[in-house]
């Protein structure tokens, strides 16, 4: 990967606004063999491999789209053989019914790499919305979810995920890990106040409970 001279922090070297030179070495890689598991030790097919950042691009994530591949075989393991040596390279691991492995960081030194990386189930947060002075389930409303230390977000919350639920349950299945541990949730239902939780820790395979009762207008 290069930048074109004058573009970015790249110099015009040896070349003029008219033509531009781009020369490329190309280093043979290594192999690298992921083997994705559940708890059971038992392999995981067709988990999500996505090549996410590499030199502050998304590159390897496009490449993905044509060239590389994406997926884990039915033993469980996704395999790459040409890995570029002494390159950091960060990988989200997910699949639908498992929590994320999110930003795994891979780094090759010269010889062939191999990594086991186990998926567990994602976190379950439930519970009731009733109206607070009846007591009564409320019929429809909204559950969100909140990164929390977002800089220019007010309180430093980042709302979004939106679930929608009848008759007072809901259920709400989160699978991928915050950066600073925690997420915060709130119930939001037409002619009621908004009824925020505290913060609450991400804890994959564990059911949360977190009850609201909301205030009406």
């Amino acid at each position: 990967l290069q930048c074109v001279p004058g573009y970015g922090k790249r110099s015009m070297e040896g070349s003029t606004h008219d033509n531009r030179v781009v020369d490329f070495v190309l280093r043979r890689g290594v192999p690298f063999t992921l083997k994705v598991v559940d708890v059971d030790d038992e392999p995981i097919e067709g988990v999500n491999v996505l090549l996410w950042n590499w030199r502050d691009t998304q590159t390897l994530a496009n490449l993905q789209k044509s060239v590389l591949p994406t997926t884990t075989d039915e033993e469980g393991v996704w395999r790459w053989d040409n890995f570029p040596i002494d390159e950091s390279i960060k990988l989200d691991i997910f699949k639908s019914g498992f929590a994320d492995v999110r930003h795994y960081d891979v780094e090759a030194h010269g010889d062939a790499i191999q990594r086991t990386i186990v998926l567990k189930r994602p976190q379950i947060i439930m519970g009731t919305v009733i109206d607070k002075v009846t007591k009564q389930p409320i019929s429809e409303f909204v559950i969100e979810r909140a990164f929390e230390g977002m800089t220019g977000y007010p309180g430093g919350l980042w709302w979004g995920q939106p679930t929608r639920s009848r008759n007072g349950k809901y259920r709400k299945i989160v699978t991928m890990p915050p950066g600073n541990g925690s997420y915060t949730y709130r119930a939001m239902a037409d002619g009621y106040e908004v009824s925020t939780s505290k913060s609450t820790p991400y804890k994959e395979g564990d059911t949360t409970v977190l009850n609201f009762e909301l205030t009406p207008k």
